[in-house]
């Protein structure tokens, strides 16, 4: 999968941090939420991916999960990046 580096292809996002203890049922959870399939990813209604990401307010970024659509055709563009204000 490319991801651009194109500041306007960026994607407003949730960033989820979990504790190291937790981590193993936190994915396991946010993969059943995002019909996420490990043994089969593609079958899954999203892939998992690992990006770098940009975090408002913090000098450095990190590196997380995104979950990417793949098993319908592209939608409409939201010029904002951002679902929520569409």
């Amino acid at each position: 999968m490319d991801l651009t580096s194109n500041p306007a292809d960026a994607v407003i996002g949730e960033l989820v941090e979990v504790e190291p203890a937790e981590w193993e049922p936190a994915l396991a959870a946010i993969d059943r939420l995002e019909g996420y399939r490990l043994e089969a990813p593609e079958e899954s209604w999203y892939h998992r991916i690992v990006v770098a990401v940009e975090v408002e307010g913090e000098p450095e970024g990190v590196t997380a999960y995104c979950y990417v659509g793949h098993l319908t055709e592209p939608g409409e563009r939201i010029a904002s990046g951002d679902w929520k204000k569409r």
